[in-house]
């Protein structure tokens, strides 16, 4: 082959091309923080995981026939891990916004209402005994207190949160407590109108970053330690390489 020497060594362009291998994985990986484009994308973590093991095959093949201990070599070990992290960050997000694994990881609506059992129990006997029955909710009329004030406390941002954790419930066709149902209205009714539509906001873009991008991931502990290793070898290769290149163009002059 032209690309073997006499003393069957790969060439520097075989060295370069094995060491710009492991870049696919962190291509794979995508951007750091928009991980699905749809719901669908979500769900399909699986192929995203076939994805990650094939890649990872025929990255690591690549990097095994071109092995030849220099310094390429031992730098391409280096962006390799990190290629696998990032993908594998991709992989493990879209696995955890998928409809499954967030409807697993959500109290049943029938364990945290407690009035639902017992509502049931009753809807049925009256049916038995030949009732029509029909389902309502009595809204009751109370006192609104309107707050005049626009900024938004840190009581309240802490209160969209809470909410923002049941309400997501919805997303996954589970339903919502009596309790949860009233407290919500309560709070709603305590607050102005511009406050409550930027409460609204603030959960919409809760719901954004948990399903659609790596929020949940990074703002982790085993996130941010991924995240921090993953930069640190991408920075150590990245001045490892610049090093190296200065030093090979210094000796080409000289």
């Amino acid at each position: 082959m032209e690309s073997i020497g006499k003393d069957e060594s790969l060439s520097d362009s075989i060295q370069l091309t094995a060491f710009w291998a492991p870049f696919l994985l962190l291509h794979l990986g995508g951007p750091d923080t928009i991980t699905a484009y749809s719901l669908e994308d979500n769900d399909l973590w699986l192929r995203q995981l076939l994805g990650l093991c094939v890649q990872t095959g025929v990255a690591l093949y690549i990097f095994i026939i071109a092995w030849t201990a220099s310094h390429l070599s031992i730098l391409s070990i280096l962006i390799f891990c990190a290629g696998i992290i990032k993908y594998g960050e991709r992989t493990w997000v879209l696995k955890s916004a998928s409809n499954e694994q967030l409807r697993e990881s959500m109290p049943s609506p029938y364990k945290s209402n407690s009035n639902y059992s017992k509502f049931m129990r009753e809807y049925r006997l009256i049916m038995f005994e030949g009732f029509h029955v029909k389902v309502s909710h009595v809204i009751e009329a109370p006192v609104v207190h309107m707050v005049e004030n626009d900024s938004i406390p840190d009581e309240i941002l802490v209160e969209a949160d809470d909410l923002f954790q049941n309400f997501k419930r919805l997303f996954v066709n589970l339903l919502l407590s009596s309790d949860d149902r009233n407290r919500s209205q309560e709070f709603f009714i305590n607050i102005s109108s511009d406050g409550a539509f930027k409460v609204i906001e603030m959960e919409l873009g809760l719901m954004y970053d948990m399903l659609y991008t790596k929020a949940k991931i990074i703002h982790s502990f085993q996130g941010r330690a991924l995240r921090l290793i993953s930069f640190s070898l991408t920075s150590i290769t990245l001045a490892l390489f610049s090093f190296i290149d200065i030093c090979i163009s210094t000796q080409m002059l000289i």
